[in-house]
């Protein structure tokens, strides 16, 4: 992720929290809804695009999508709560392949990205529950109010947070997890074979793996510790980046520390500010 679209994720959520601190209007609604995938794809993608609320998916025998849902609106009076009810709404669009469920109102650009940068007058949230075929390419976001949570999933992965923790629970697949204020978890029912990316600024990041585990990790934390109960060995420095400044040479590097477990593997890049990060074996090992 890059820093401005970062900083603008971070400004946006702390906005929408603090416009929601005054609303004291709500109202809620729970339904669910069986979801066709249309044929097309191989595997079959599905999108989550969630801003407040938690979001949890499971892979199941299935061919189609279940979804449960919780809708609550927080308006400051009851003319904003039916302005909500007019304005929003969780959009679903199904195209060759591909599902794509997300939170619709006037915060949300042509562009797809989210612009919170006004009191709405109100705040939506939704609570969403989903059960997919395991093989599904699965990529989710919320930003406020909830953690994520992925398990029993086959395909490849993609989650990202802003304030709440990650947990992906008897994964097969290969992806990337990225929070910012939040734990990450990753429990791996598979070792991967591609390559993963786990990263979050204030919290701490611990992966589970069955042994053999092979593997090359590239660890960074600035306030934590770093732990493995594998034995590893330790991996020259990545080649820095040149550059001429001022008639000067400059060399900037990443910061990582390598290690390798095992023998040739996928990379796996792990990051912290404020956190420790383990690689643990599988309990039932």
């Amino acid at each position: 992720m890059k820093k401005p679209a970062m900083i603008f994720l971070v400004t946006a959520a702390f906005l929408g929290l603090l416009h929601a601190s005054h609303y004291e209007v709500t109202r809620s609604r729970e339904w669910s809804e069986v979801l066709k995938l249309k044929p097309g794809g191989d595997p079959p993608v599905i999108e989550v695009d969630n801003i407040f609320g938690p979001v949890r998916v499971t892979g199941h025998s299935d061919s189609r999508v279940m979804l449960q849902a919780r809708e609550t609106i927080k308006a400051e009076n009851q003319t904003r709560l039916e302005k909500a009810r007019e304005e929003t709404r969780l959009a679903i669009r199904s195209t060759e392949g591909r599902l794509r469920i997300y939170a619709h109102g006037p915060f949300r650009q042509k562009d797809g990205k989210v612009n919170w940068c006004r009191d709405l007058g109100y705040t939506v949230q939704y609570d969403l529950e989903l059960k997919v075929p395991p093989h599904s390419r699965v990529d989710v976001k919320t930003v406020n109010r909830g953690d994520i949570q992925l398990s029993d999933l086959q395909g490849a992965f993609s989650a990202q947070n802003v304030n709440g923790p990650i947990r992906l629970e008897q994964i097969t697949g290969s992806g990337r997890a990225v929070t910012v204020n939040g734990t990450l978890t990753v429990i791996f029912k598979k070792n991967p074979r591609e390559n993963c990316r786990f990263s979050t600024i204030n919290g701490d990041i611990a992966l589970f793996f069955n042994p053999p585990l092979s593997a090359d990790f590239w660890l960074q934390t600035l306030h934590g510790k770093m732990l493995s109960d594998f034995p590893f060995r330790y991996l020259p420095r990545e080649k820095t980046s040149g550059s001429r400044e001022k008639g000067r040479y400059v060399y900037r590097s990443h910061g990582s520390q390598g290690i390798r477990i095992g023998s040739d593997g996928p990379c796996i890049r792990v990051k912290t500010l404020n956190g420790s990060i383990t690689i643990n074996k599988n309990k039932t090992q």
